[in-house]
């Protein structure tokens, strides 16, 4: 089951989400940030290490797991 929480010090709300979900996520937010704002596409990458990016020999926009 997914939820999201809310966490109290931090201000905010923190999803858990499966694997697919947050590929999911990443994904609606890297379409965000093309039609609009990256500001939550990078707020999600920081929070959860992936996002997704062009690849450079193929123009293709693929997920990259940060680091």
């Amino acid at each position: 089951m997914t939820t999201a929480r809310y966490s109290g010090p931090d201000n905010r709300w923190r999803l858990h989400l499966t694997p697919q979900q947050i590929e999911s996520v990443a994904y609606a937010f890297h379409l965000r940030s093309v039609a609009g704002s990256a500001a939550e596409a990078n707020e999600f990458a920081r929070s959860y290490r992936v996002i997704y990016r062009p690849d450079d020999t193929t123009g293709q926009t693929r997920l990259i797991t940060l680091a």
